[in-house]
């Protein structure tokens, strides 16, 4: 503790007892951003994977390359696709600067995929036409 005369200005160390404090992915803060649904996560949750078309793929991965992204906050839902927990941590072991050629091996542009699932939310059969659209359309 640092003190000046019989004032206490701060305690620099950080004790084994003090919380984290992280916000939440549904805390109030969160959920009043734009681009954010949790109905929309769960769609994408039973969609097939986007890689290698496992269904259900049963993850939604937040695009890390999306715009709006930044220190300590993460992508919106609208910057979600569908993945596998295999292929999820593929694209997690690859990290950001990766992210993006990992998809186009797949044959997808995961930015444009994200955007038109976040056009068509709330329609699922329209969703996995979509991703299968895309799948198709990157093989030719």
């Amino acid at each position: 503790m640092t003190y000046l005369g019989s004032k206490r200005l701060a305690n620099f160390k950080k004790s084994r007892t003090d919380p984290i404090i992280k916000p939440h992915a549904n805390s109030e803060r969160y959920k009043d951003r734009p681009g954010m649904s949790e109905s929309h996560l769960q769609l994408i949750r039973k969609m097939p994977c986007a890689i290698c078309l496992r269904t259900p793929g049963g993850e939604c991965h937040h695009l890390k390359s999306a715009p709006g992204r930044g220190m300590g906050i993460r992508t919106e839902d609208k910057w979600g696709v569908p993945l596998c927990r295999t292929d999820h941590d593929i694209v997690e072991r690859a990290g950001t600067k990766n992210e993006i050629s990992l998809f186009k091996d797949a044959g997808i542009d995961c930015h444009l995929l994200a955007n038109d699932l976040w056009a068509a939310t709330g329609n699922l059969p329209q969703m996995i036409k979509i991703l299968m659209a895309h799948r198709w359309h990157g093989k030719k």
